[in-house]
């Protein structure tokens, strides 16, 4: 009788207590790392795509700040896969604009970007502009005819800008998912010259 009345628990009751908060824990900590984990990669992901929107922003500000020379020359190039031209960019050591040659053009899954600045000596950088592209596209608007004759692949009238540019981009991230971006950028200056 003196040891049922004793109060406490058997060795086999302590066991499965432990076992149960063992497997309680263990669960527990899986889902967190799994909560963590994926929450990681959401992260990665938006902070890329925030990345490629920002830098299609940068070159629709740029082809917006389009300039051009004389009424027989606007020095503007393009086809699917390059596009080049004159604009004003800010120089942030003489806080002043500058008139700056700019070539963006892909080539195995980098947009790069080359700068020029004209008349000057070693006036150009290059660099990958957006990696991790499996695709790019520049068209170009005319406003003639119907919505599929409106843009041309290409651009060679060096008397006229198009009046804008659309531009088609295929982004593969390193898990292999693909976002596909695209963007409208207008040209005001789109008159021809006389």
């Amino acid at each position: 009788m003196n040891r049922r009345m004793n109060k406490g628990l058997t060795l086999i009751e302590m066991l499965a207590a432990v076992t149960i908060f063992s497997v309680l824990s263990v669960s527990m900590y899986l889902l967190l790392n799994t909560g963590i984990s994926v929450r990681k990669k959401i992260e990665s992901r938006g902070a890329q795509i925030l990345n490629i929107n920002l830098k299609l922003d940068k070159l629709s500000q740029e082809i917006r700040n389009i300039v051009f020379f004389s009424e027989n020359d606007s020095r503007f190039k393009g086809n699917e896969l390059n596009i080049e031209f004159y604009t004003l960019l800010f120089d942030y050591n003489t806080h002043s604009p500058k008139i700056t040659k700019i070539n963006y053009f892909f080539n195995q899954g980098v947009l790069s970007k080359k700068t020029e600045i004209p008349f000057k000596e070693q006036n150009f950088k290059e660099y990958g502009f957006i990696e991790g592209l499996e695709k790019i596209n520049f068209s170009y608007f005319t406003g003639n005819g119907n919505d599929e004759d409106a843009f041309q692949n290409k651009w060679e009238n060096i008397k006229k800008l198009p009046k804008g540019i659309k531009i088609n981009l295929l982004y593969k991230d390193k898990s292999g998912k693909k976002t596909f971006f695209e963007k409208y950028v207008l040209i005001s200056r789109h008159d021809e010259f006389r």
